[in-house]
């Protein structure tokens, strides 16, 4: 099981980025109308619940008044903002580079819409590491599918293999799509770690739909489709010594957005379904046996 510590993105960090940010910064000045568009704060983005809306602050969810509604972040931060699931869009290619200022040996890519991912990565001075992704992929089971079955997005991509010595990286990330446009959801940079062997035996995985679901009292059936969430248990074996930094780790943790991934390769078996953003809930147990084996069960709830 490796998760990825996010490091915390500030504006300072994005030296450029190819989607412009173009909502209009909320004024006590003018009169919004119902649905007029600001942005407030740290790039959150708002829409007006009503006409005559003056001189009236914003408030994030769940706090929001009877004024203005929280939709996320503009569409340039959606991709930074963890713990929704909306994207940030733009024309191919979409293209940003950040400089955090301090070491990074992993990224995570989450809700990816493009046919190519391209990572470079300098010390400021030369290029120290370089990899294209294809997002393209089909799963050919038999000759039918060799013929017919169409290209799918891949829709996580994690890598831990960054250099990890740079001090002070420079990372340039580009989406390129075939279509014209391209969307991500989640993208996390930061230092990765290792928890322990992931076990397949007792691993599940369950996806939450929120589609609703009515029958009224003449049969008459009503369906409203909507999005969902990944949910994932996982049986983590620790070596004994680890169990005090595994422990401290998870506390340091809770409450937060990480990447988890339970397989450590994109090309392996099953990566997909315990490859999630999101956090890890209440209780985690762990099991000692014999002084020579500690499991760590983890329950993984996607955003």
């Amino acid at each position: 099981m490796i998760i990825i510590k996010p490091i915390t993105l500030t504006d300072a960090m994005i030296t450029s980025h190819s989607i412009a940010e173009t909502e209009v910064a909320w004024s006590a000045l003018p009169t919004y109308a119902a649905a007029d568009v600001v942005k407030y704060g740290n790039h959150k983005k708002y829409s007006s619940k009503q006409g005559s809306n003056l001189n009236n602050i914003p408030t994030a969810y769940p706090d929001e008044g009877a004024w203005w509604l929280d939709e996320g972040s503009t569409n340039r931060w959606n991709m930074f903002d963890l713990v929704t699931n909306i994207e940030s869009s733009g024309t191919s290619p979409v293209s940003f580079t950040l400089t955090p200022g301090t070491p990074v040996s992993a990224l995570h890519f989450d809700g990816i819409v493009s046919d190519t991912i391209d990572i470079s990565v300098s010390d400021g001075v030369s290029e120290v590491y370089a990899r294209t992704v294809d997002t393209r992929t089909r799963d050919i089971l038999s000759w039918a599918d060799f013929y017919y079955e169409p290209y799918r997005y891949k829709k996580y991509v994690i890598l831990h293999d960054l250099p990890r010595g740079v001090a002070n990286p420079v990372i340039t990330i580009t989406l390129t799509s075939s279509t014209g446009t391209c969307s991500l959801e989640g993208f996390i940079f930061g230092i990765h770690y290792v928890l322990g062997d992931s076990m397949a035996e007792g691993a599940n995985y369950t996806r939450l739909s929120y589609s609703q679901f009515d029958k009224d009292n003449f049969g008459t059936v009503r369906l409203t489709p909507r999005g969902g969430a990944s949910k994932a248990n996982v049986r983590v074996s620790l070596d004994p010594r680890s169990v005090d930094r595994v422990m401290n780790l998870l506390e340091e943790f809770d409450a937060q957005v990480l990447s988890w991934s339970a397989v450590s390769s994109m090309d392996l078996q099953f990566f997909r379904p315990f490859a999630i953003r999101g956090v890890y809930r209440s209780p985690f147990s762990l099991d000692v046996a014999k002084y020579v084996r500690a499991d760590l069960t983890l329950e993984i709830e996607g955003i």
